[in-house]
């Protein structure tokens, strides 16, 4: 149905008054989301697909001009996951003038450091991340995630990171366990994150046989495919 109705919409859009038309697009921004959430990858493209017909229809930016951050950043991080690495970064310029002064530097900073590890530029990341100030929890939270991701992929490479990630791990432990800035559904979300981590990082080669499947069924579950990517990576090592 999904599919269906995507495909009269590309057949009618002229004849859709410009409001209906945003209200539309946002049941169709939930619904990949909703789906998402459930783990159903195949709704990556689907809301890119989305998200790409705003852009180019113009309905994307609110009444004042501006660009939603949450779409700002979803554009980026579904574009990485696609590996549409350069059109992440091509857009993450283009729209940086679009977002709200108050949240412009959390929200560029965080989604550049996001193409810098898709870059494999680890020692960017970083660097970006400690010069970056960010004040929003989301942002707080979504850039310990992102270190310790860095951390993680640089210790594959070298084990003198071992040390820093641990830290880094516990301190992700006890902000996400202790601050009551975070609302209920990121806390649970990023429990799950560190739990599945921790198992992944702790794993055995005899214990980490039966460890996809389990972490598959952890829901919701941020990260999943860099989670699995990294058990992949983690028995080869």
């Amino acid at each position: 149905d999904y599919i269906r109705f995507w495909n009269v919409l590309q057949t009618v859009v002229s004849e859709i008054d410009t409001e209906e038309l945003k209200t539309i697009m946002n049941i169709f921004y939930n619904v990949c989301i909703t789906q998402l959430n459930k783990n159903n990858s195949n709704y990556y493209e689907h809301l890119w697909n989305a998200y790409v017909f705003s852009l180019d229809n113009e309905i994307a930016l609110e009444e004042n001009g501006l660009l939603l951050p949450s779409h700002y950043k979803n554009i980026v991080t579904i574009s990485l996951r696609l590996n549409k690495i350069d059109y992440a970064l091509a857009f993450a310029e283009k729209y940086k003038s679009y977002l709200p002064e108050e949240h412009k530097n959390d929200v560029y900073n965080y989604n550049r450091a996001h193409i810098f590890f898709y870059q494999k530029q680890y020692d960017d990341v970083l660097m970006l991340l400690v010069q970056s100030k960010f004040t929003d929890v989301f942002y707080k939270l979504s850039s310990r995630v992102l270190q310790i991701k860095t951390y993680v992929e640089l210790s594959l490479l070298d084990h003198q990171y071992d040390d820093v990630l641990d830290s880094s791990m516990n301190a992700l432990k006890k902000y996400i366990y202790t601050n009551k800035e975070i609302n209920e559904l990121y806390a649970s979300n990023y429990k799950n994150f560190y739990k599945a981590l921790n198992k992944i990082i702790s794993a055995t080669p005899k214990t980490s046989e039966n460890l996809i499947e389990e972490i598959k069924k952890i829901k919701p579950l941020p990260e999943l495919e860099w989670l699995l990517m990294l058990l992949q990576k983690s028995k080869k090592a």
